[in-house]
């Protein structure tokens, strides 16, 4: 289920580094805040894609793999 603005904003206020921004600003931002919900396994990309924004983990892990393997 993707967050909706107050659990969105309760989320960034505990997330470095928008806990440092007042409330009103995170209201400005919470809806430039897209929520991905992804399966186990899932890549979410690869070495040099180009990325729309920043990604950031509500739950779960992230494995990041590299060449070498994992990192």
């Amino acid at each position: 289920m993707p967050l909706t603005a107050d659990p969105l904003i309760r989320f960034l206020e505990s997330v470095h580094p928008y806990d440092r921004l007042p409330p009103e600003t995170l209201v400005d931002l919470a809806p430039q805040f897209h929520t991905l919900r992804l399966t186990a396994d899932a890549r979410i990309f690869d070495r040099g894609d180009a990325l729309d924004g920043l990604f950031l983990i509500e739950s779960g892990e992230v494995e990041i793999t590299g060449a070498e393997g994992v990192a």
